[in-house]
């Protein structure tokens, strides 16, 4: 039976040693990822015209770096779906935003990526017909439909 309390629930999913795989909390490495992420976009948009205020090497390094992050995030959701067993709706909000955010850094990169120019061609033909807009929104609905799914919740 569904039991939404028990599965979204935040203290059993933070008090779980994968909360804590690198032996603080997760959430401290994620408020100064978004801070910084934050920072630069900011820095970039009241940026001078004209002026190339965040540089192609520092957002190809923070493109990698929000790659990484969602890869430890897709690691932390599965330790939540198989290991803990319950899901913080807090983390799953901060998992959106970094999809958004990795899909905001590939958009802005998309012609400064070290891929071949076909490639890049390719990506930039889906990104402006908004596939990546919907590759996002379809990875956070099937992570929605199968925590859903898991247990058994209508």
């Amino acid at each position: 039976a569904c039991t939404i309390p028990k599965v979204f629930s935040c203290h059993t999913a933070l008090n779980a040693w994968q909360s804590s795989a690198f032996g603080f909390p997760n959430s401290i490495i994620a408020i100064v990822f978004f801070s910084i992420t934050l920072g630069i976009g900011l820095v970039g948009l009241v940026g001078r015209r004209g002026s190339n205020v965040v540089t192609k090497e520092l957002r190809l390094v923070m493109q990698a770096i929000s790659l990484l992050f969602l890869g430890f995030a897709f690691w932390y959701l599965a330790q939540s779906f198989f290991s803990i067993r319950s899901f913080c709706a807090y983390y799953l909000i901060g998992f959106a935003g970094l999809i958004l955010v990795n899909d905001a850094w590939l958009r802005e990169d998309v012609s400064q990526l070290p891929i071949s120019r076909r490639d890049r061609k390719y990506l930039r033909h889906y990104i402006v017909k908004g596939a990546d807009i919907l590759g996002c929104l379809l990875i956070m609905v099937a992570v929605i439909y199968i925590i859903l799914l898991r247990h058994r919740c209508p």
